[in-house]
């Protein structure tokens, strides 16, 4: 996402606009949460990001003066408020739309807002979008606290000022809430949907879910395309990054296809020689394929927007029937043909989501026992990580993905678009045609993340599905050869196929790409080629694009307000928000972490370090309390996302052999210096158990709940930590198998800027002076660290105060899974 730029509103005040691509005369003004004690605009950055994924709006979010930041009385936050509804409805165009959008105690703000105002500003509020919003602060039952204190505000409550109100029978509103939620009640939610005429209002109830859920993966995405919906626009078809893996039931048990078959996947990406490996496959005596190449089986069913294809063989069979005469007629036969095959490939929709039993049987038509049957669509490269295990769910699945240098392949995918819509074009007129389209794809959208166009998220959605040995790459450049088509054959396990290599399939209308609009291609696709350039090293071909990456994504400036009709007024006002980034350090013990802390706050101011160190400290969803620089500690990171987006986010991992010699041998120490009753207490649990059993008993003896607490603190805690963000995150993935755990880790430090050991202290050295302007020193500066901390192996020394061999054997399975993560990391030890 673009960074957000700050903007003055009338009579002082101020809000974040985030503008993104294809922005027009959608605004979303939007009241953060904090309770009025404190918080700020920045808190809805991650909400933001995923409402503007596919465009079409913009999102503003007004500064409002708060308890702690400006000594503010509820009157003064009711003031901002209406100040801002005021004033954003004074920028909007005749035929634009204003929703109003409230978080927790911003929900309360906006609707007073909305009440107060005049009728003509009400009258230009389109909807309501209120997120685990208070909207009730009665005396008996409503919310309250130190801002808001039920008996002397009762007066102001929303559901008691709103009922019967007329707005209700215009205005419409949806609402999103979490039934854990222990701040605001779901019940005052449920209790303010019954205000409103059932057409006019939606509550989605997310069970599981606390306060703030929609903030946080993996509800971020699902809320906002809600929200989108609401407002009639596209939604995302991006991938949530959970915060724990997603389950996917698996509704087949054994493989839907013949035995000793193995169905094979081409999934892409688009314009990337697809249809020429197609090809040449299916000149194999042992690959059978499909009536049709590009299905669009998976796409259809779980990708949103990608039921375009389905709704377009309807149509066509729709169209098919009306050509039919109603009497004798030879020419009924073939019409008839092209129904019966028309419905036939329409029929594998015919079922329930996850049954793909009529999707196999189709794939079989014509099957004669070979070893491989192919489907081969490129827009599943669309997929997220469930839809890829539903993919692998129809029995042995193999998985081919094509990547092609970025600029190139977007520029073929334009030419063929342009090509399809407009086949009479002249020459002049096609590449004219060619050129607008790349250039309003430059101006108007983040290029890295068009679906088609983000092999990143691809590779990361289908790691995070299918075993790796499952999955094989190869770059298009490197395609038309024999020796890439024999690692195909093997991958395969098929006899060498020869190809016919000067042959190339759907080459299509050529023009010629302008230097400049390569330059900026480049540029925007720059996520890619990093990321495909950090994952492959020195097999990326060298003809992919090189010299004009560096730059990165162009970020917005004031001129991007001038394109949104709305806003025009703001881009002599707008000014790109530039405040010193905030650190993240997600502490992991015994990995230096003290140290890290201490240097850090020998540079930042004491206040500015947020009060949780430890996830006990504070409730699992508060872990990050707004208003901070630096958050760092054995905590939660589960909110890291409704921190300001250009935070710092980092963490550190040593060999995890030597982590938990360390730690066990801290713990033994700290334990001799507790006297017999402080060892008695239930705080002191660890510290007498590792200081009354033996090694073997500590780590493998003591009832389930022991247990519990050594898997959490021991057994490949690195895995664990980084997928659930959790300390105590072990039970949440314990049911996944070697592979997945390292691939959903992989995934999950996505999320971190860096990730440092105990090799690289001179790197995070650097970093940090170049976030902070200030040096820390790390090397030979370490705090709170045992006695021969820089030069100690202790794991042997932990081996030998096992009892029994097996025991040994039994701890390095808790090493395993972590050492595979720090080698696909490319962390070296």
């Amino acid at each position: 996402m673009a960074e957000p730029v700050t903007v003055d509103i009338d009579n002082g005040g101020t809000a974040l606009l985030f503008a993104g691509h294809e922005t027009d005369k959608i605004a979303v003004l939007a009241f953060h949460g904090g309770g009025g004690v404190a918080g700020e605009p920045e808190m809805l950055t991650a909400f933001a990001d995923q409402i503007m994924t596919d465009g079409g709006l913009a999102v503003i979010a007004p500064s409002y003066r708060t308890l702690k930041r400006d000594a503010a009385v509820f009157e003064d936050m009711r003031s901002d408020a209406a100040n801002a509804l005021a004033w954003a409805t004074s920028q909007l165009p005749d035929d634009g739309q204003l929703y109003l959008l409230g978080a927790s105690f911003g929900g309360l703000l906006a609707l007073d807002a909305l009440v107060e105002a005049h009728s003509d500003v009400q009258a230009r509020v389109t909807g309501l979008i209120l997120l685990n919003a208070v909207t009730d602060v009665c005396a008996e039952k409503g919310w309250s606290n130190r801002v808001v204190p039920a008996p002397d505000f009762g007066h102001l409550s929303p559901y008691t000022r709103l009922k019967d109100h007329p707005m209700l029978n215009t205005l419409r509103c949806y609402m999103a809430h979490g039934g854990k939620d222990d701040v605001v009640s779901i019940d005052a939610s449920r209790k303010f949907v019954a205000l409103w005429p059932a057409e006019n209002v939606t509550l989605d109830e997310f069970p599981n879910s606390g306060h703030g859920f929609f903030n946080r993966t993996p509800h971020c995405t699902s809320v906002a395309n809600a929200v989108r919906r609401f407002m009639s626009l596209s939604v995302s078809t991006a991938p949530v990054k959970a915060s724990k893996p997603a389950t996917v039931q698996k509704q087949q048990s054994s493989s839907l296809l013949p035995a000793s078959a193995t169905i094979v996947y081409g999934i892409g990406a688009q314009k990337a020689g697809t249809s020429w490996l197609f090809e040449q496959l299916s000149k194999s005596v042992d690959c059978h394929t499909a009536p049709t190449k590009e299905l669009h089986y998976f796409d259809a069913m779980y990708v949103k927007g990608e039921d375009s294809h389905l709704k377009s063989r309807f149509e066509h069979l729709a169209r098919v029937v009306t050509e039919l005469s109603h009497s004798v007629d030879p020419h009924n036969q073939k019409r008839l043909r092209n129904v019966q095959k028309l419905a036939e490939r329409l029929n594998i929709h015919a079922t329930e989501r996850h049954d793909h039993r009529p999707y196999a049987q189709y794939m079989q038509k014509g099957y004669d026992g070979q070893k491989i049957i192919c489907d081969f669509t490129p827009s599943y490269c669309t997929l997220n990580t469930d839809g890829f295990k539903q993919m692998d769910s129809v029995g042995p699945a193999k998985f081919i993905f094509i990547l092609r240098d970025p600029v190139a392949r977007l520029w073929s995918q334009i030419r063929m678009a342009v090509s399809a819509a407009h086949p009479q074009l002249t020459d002049d007129e096609y590449e004219a045609r060619c050129v607008a389209r790349a250039r309003d794809l430059c101006a108007n959208r983040t290029l890295a993340t068009i679906p088609r166009a983000n092999y990143s998220r691809t590779m990361t959605a289908l790691e995070g599905a299918v075993p790796a040995n499952n999955i094989h790459y190869v770059f298009y450049e490197d395609l038309f050869s024999q020796t890439s088509v024999d690692k195909i054959c093997k991958f395969l396990d098929l006899a060498p196929l020869p190809i016919q290599a000067n042959t190339k399939v759907n080459l299509g209308r050529t023009s010629t790409l302008p230097e400049d609009i390569a330059h900026q291609m480049a540029q925007g696709l720059a996520p890619q080629y990093e990321a495909v350039r950090k994952r492959f090293g020195a097999a990326v071909p060298a003809s992919w694009r090189a010299d004009d990456t560096n730059s990165g994504v162009a970020t917005m400036g004031g001129e991007t307000a001038q394109k949104l009709p709305f806003l025009s007024k703001l881009s002599s006002k707008a000014k790109q928000t530039k405040k010193a980034p905030v650190i993240v350090f997600p502490h992991i013990p015994k990995t230096a972490g003290q140290t890290v802390v201490r240097e850090l706050l020998r540079i930042l101011p004491r206040e500015s370090f947020s009060t949780v160190k430890t996830h006990a400290d504070a409730p699992p969803d508060a872990q990050m309390p707004a208003g901070y620089r630096l958050y760092a500690g054995h905590i939660d990171w589960v909110d890291l996302e409704t921190l300001p987006e250009d935070r710092f986010a980092f963490t550190i991992l040593r060999n995890p052999r030597e982590r938990i010699a360390s730690f066990y041998f801290y713990l033994l120490r700290e334990a001799d210096k507790l006297s017999a009753e402080e060892l008695a207490t239930k705080e002191r649990t660890n510290m007498r158990m590792i200081s009354t059993r033996s090694a073997d008993d500590y780590f493998f003896g003591g009832d389930k709940a022991w247990q519990h607490f050594i898997q959490d603190h021991y057994n490949n805690f690195y895995c664990n930590y980084i997928i659930t963000r959790r300390i105590r995150g072990w039970k949440e993935v314990s049911t996944l198998d070697a592979t997945t755990l390292v691939n959903h880790a992989v995934e999950g430090a996505s999320a971190l800027q860096k990730i440092y050991t105990h090799n690289s202290f001179d790197a995070l050295e650097a970093d940090i002076h170049d976030v902070l302007g200030t040096k820390i020193r790390m090397q030979g500066n370490y705090f709170n660290a045992g006695p021969q901390a820089e030069t100690a192996q202790r794991w042997n020394e932990l081996l030998e105060q096992f009892e029994h061999a097996e025991s040994a054997a039994r701890l390095e399975q808790f090493v395993a899974a972590d050492f595979a993560l720090m080698k696909r990391l490319n962390l070296h030890i």
